[in-house]
């Protein structure tokens, strides 16, 4: 029970980070979806756990890409 409770609130940070609409966009599933798995109504798979993971690091990589340009035209 606690690794299904720990996955689920894991899940919910990713949401919380980006958004649920772009965590969804991101899986390629509708925001209601994404809010449904945070309540627990549907079950969270692992594919979901690394589709989220997924779109968190694509999301990373662009902010960080954003702070690279923003320091080269800082200087």
């Amino acid at each position: 029970m606690a690794r299904e409770v720990r996955r689920g609130l894991l899940f919910e940070a990713a949401a919380n980070a980006i958004g649920a609409g772009k965590l969804a966009a991101g899986m390629g599933v509708g925001r209601r979806c994404v809010n449904h798995k945070i309540a627990c109504d549907r079950s969270l798979t692992d594919v979901d756990l690394i589709a989220a993971a997924d779109t968190l690091e694509a999301r990373a990589a662009t902010l960080m890409q954003l702070a690279a340009h923003l320091r080269e035209v800082s200087v």
